[in-house]
């Protein structure tokens, strides 16, 4: 219970907050860094799955690097800015159409 409120207070102040690159590359970082930290310090808590799985997500190299996979997938590309037209006046001062 104290987890999810903690969780849902750190959403609400993320949605607050203006999200740029700089800050969603610091989230994802940290994001991987604690799964693989997790998992290195609270073994137990890949226990009840089955064998293949946990081998997988039992080793923090693998985990945090599917995590990154994960989130670069679904954090979403910056769209380019296009340039202006550049306004050109005509070399000899006739009107174009």
């Amino acid at each position: 219970m104290l987890f999810g409120t903690i969780a849902v207070a750190g959403i609400r102040i993320l949605a607050t907050q203006e999200i740029d690159r700089r800050r969603a590359y610091i989230m994802a970082v940290s994001f991987g860094l604690g799964l693989g930290l997790g998992v290195t310090l609270v073994p137990e808590a890949t226990q009840q799955l089955p064998d293949f799985v946990r081998q997988v997500f039992a080793t923090p190299i693998t985990l945090s690097g599917l995590t990154a996979i994960l989130l670069s997938l679904v954090l979403p590309e910056p769209q380019p800015e296009s340039p202006r037209a550049a306004v050109v006046a005509p070399m000899d001062g006739e009107p174009t159409i």
